[in-house]
């Protein structure tokens, strides 16, 4: 058993901290992405002579945050944007913290540290309900497997799932009788249940009695889709799958798992749903979160803008009309 309190090098500290996170049931895809993060910073520091966690100070990382933004770049080769840029001092931040809390430091040298400002970003691609429509209609060209994938549509659709939500789904998950879907350690490992629209039932209820047992295999287990292998979908693959029948409708130039989730939420506010209600149906922790449907949900800003702005509610007077057409007719001679 090791002493934690004789850890000294940043390597050894960031094992155990990402042993930590592992005993602390931290998902998969979170401890992969802290690793990524934070090796990238222990490299910098290497880079920079600086291998011990004592030698960790406010100005080391701000050094690296200014090294960051000049030379880390997006997906694309584009400037690292200040979302992924908060991403990567926060682990180091938290990081830090959990030394300190651990005893392995005496004191939190980033206590102070002030992350960049967390941007409110507007989601993308919002579908109209003609246009989710549309996009269902695609996988019926494609034989079974697109009636497997018709289900999946429904699903993220009706719940406004997730996309490892989705993947994680298993059978027992569904109770058709209440019309409810369980959903399992969601983000933040929180379980909620959602409700589940009849159309994507009857779709789901299709896909179990006729085409998952073609798909099924020994390795299947209770997962409820299956791909042409019989296996859970990989993110990406899912991802790709639902990319290529918002292309195919021709109703967007693009579009991904979480267009269909924010075209859903962004339906209901626009249908008169409670932001609190949708925050419960998202999974969202913070109702801050929610109110980003607020700034695209365009069709209700004109309802209520032309019931409620006295601009809105009025016309031109008949004297101000003519003015106007006499002043046009001015200027054409």
């Amino acid at each position: 058993m090791r002493d934690i309190k004789q850890l000294t090098s940043l390597i050894d500290c960031l094992e155990y901290y990402l042993d930590y996170c592992l005993s602390h049931d931290e998902s998969e895809t979170t401890i992969i992405g802290k690793k990524c993060l934070l090796s990238r910073f222990v490299l910098w520091c290497s880079l920079n002579e600086i291998e011990n966690i004592n030698e960790i100070t406010l100005a080391v990382v701000e050094e690296y945050r200014l090294y960051a933004r000049k030379n880390y770049k997006g997906k694309k080769g584009e400037p690292i944007q200040s979302e992924s840029l908060r991403n990567i001092i926060t682990a180091v931040k938290v990081f830090i913290k959990r030394m300190y809390f651990s005893e392995i430091l005496d004191h939190d040298p980033l206590g102070r540290l002030e992350l960049p400002k967390k941007p409110r970003r507007v989601p993308k691609n919002i579908l109209s309900a003609d246009d989710i429509e549309k996009v269902f209609e695609q996988p019926l060209l494609y034989g079974d497997t697109g009636l497997r994938d018709r289900a999946i549509l429904e699903t993220f659709y009706s719940c406004a799932l997730r996309r490892l939500e989705l993947i994680h789904l298993e059978v027992h998950h569904i109770d058709f009788d209440k019309q409810e879907v369980r959903v399992e350690q969601g983000k933040g490992n929180i379980d909620r249940i959602v409700p589940i629209s009849e159309r994507a039932l009857e779709c789901l209820t299709f896909y179990l009695d006729n085409i998952r047992p073609k798909l099924a295999t020994l390795a299947s287990g209770s997962t409820l889709f299956l791909n042409n292998s019989g296996r859970a979908f990989q993110k990406c693959r899912m991802s790709e799958l639902v990319t290529k029948y918002i292309l195919l409708s021709g109703v967007a130039t693009g579009g991904s798992c979480g267009t269909l989730r924010h075209s859903a939420a962004t339906h209901m506010l626009e249908e008169g749903a409670d932001l609190r209600y949708i925050q419960e149906f998202l999974g969202h922790a913070d109702i801050s979160t929610t109110q980003i449907y607020t700034h695209v949900s365009k069709k209700k800003l004109h309802k209520v803008y032309q019931s409620s702005h006295p601009s809105a509610m009025s016309s031109l007077s008949i004297a101000m009309r003519k003015f106007f057409q006499a002043a046009s007719k001015a200027k054409e001679a």
